[in-house]
């Protein structure tokens, strides 16, 4: 008898016909399913500062998806926040960033954070640089 009163109760909810079938069948919100990231060069040597410059695909399900992120790096700093709304499968952002200095051999990295709308973070994206 519950069950019954619940479902006839839902189908005059804000004035709109709702089934339990059509609850049953609501697509689920999108969300970061995964990233490819990659960094370019990822080995420089010459003279420095070299610029480096990062680039991550994000995948999402069932667009669109407002995804706010940051890029962190391996020297512990902490990007601002950006957001975008993807309204693909996919998105790309970048990042860039200019290091070194005369006799350096660095080994660093980036990554993409993720905050909303689920927190995930991808992998590093590696590079190896020695200046001149």
């Amino acid at each position: 008898m519950r069950i019954h009163t619940f479902v006839a109760g839902l189908a005059m909810l804000g004035g709109t016909a709702v089934t339990a079938s059509s609850l049953a069948h609501a697509t689920p919100p999108g969300t970061v399913t995964g990233f490819n990231i990659a960094a370019d060069p990822r080995s420089y040597s010459g003279s420095c500062p070299a610029k480096i410059g990062w680039k991550a695909t994000i995948h999402i399900s069932n667009p669109p998806v407002q995804v706010e992120y940051r890029w962190e790096r391996s020297d512990g700093a902490k990007g601002p926040m950006r957001k975008v709304t993807i309204t693909d499968k996919t998105a790309d952002v970048t990042d860039t960033w200019q290091l070194g200095g005369s006799g350096s051999h660095l080994n660093v990295w980036e990554k993409v954070h993720v905050i909303s709308p689920v927190d995930k973070t991808s992998g590093f994206a590696p590079v190896r640089i020695t200046c001149s």
